[in-house]
């Protein structure tokens, strides 16, 4: 593996994984990003950018190989306008579910997502009661909304 340089999958595609987190579930890698990749057009919130898929999801066994999994979250199943950047999966040991936290929107609310297997499809729960929840490093911090 070398920075700078486009990481490929094990089909030979580039990795569409942006603003990603890897983790481990039941010894499995897991890579989760933003699946971006349709035209470059200027959004209703006044950027410019790629259409973004959803998030995809990648797996390996050893960190060097990732295997396409598929979109884990459709763009579709989230409101209009709004995009799924900087996703973040733990295990909720109570509840028994998959929970994706992510940037889900251009003001930085941060949205949640579940499912009952760490491959999806996660489905869009809503917004949570705080605000700015992810950091640009990928940790989390709450902030709670003013009343």
């Amino acid at each position: 593996m070398r920075n700078g340089v486009m990481w490929h999958d094990t089909s030979g595609n580039p990795i569409q994984a942006h603003g990603g987190m890897i983790t481990e579930f039941n010894g499995k890698y897991f890579w989760y990003g933003e699946h971006m990749g349709g035209e470059t057009r200027l959004h209703e919130c006044g950027f410019l950018r790629p259409d973004s898929f959803g998030v995809s999801y990648y797996t390996s066994g050893d960190l060097i190989n990732w295997r396409y999994g598929g979109l884990t979250l459709n763009a579709e199943a989230m409101p209009r306008g709004l995009v799924s950047s900087r996703p973040k999966v733990v295990y909720n040991e109570k509840t028994k579910k998959y929970v994706m936290w992510m940037q889900a929107s251009y003001d930085a609310r941060a949205g949640l997502s579940v499912s009952d297997t760490p491959e999806g499809p996660f489905d869009f729960i809503g917004f949570d009661p705080f605000q700015r929840l992810l950091k640009a490093d990928g940790s989390l911090v709450l902030v709670p909304k003013a009343v």
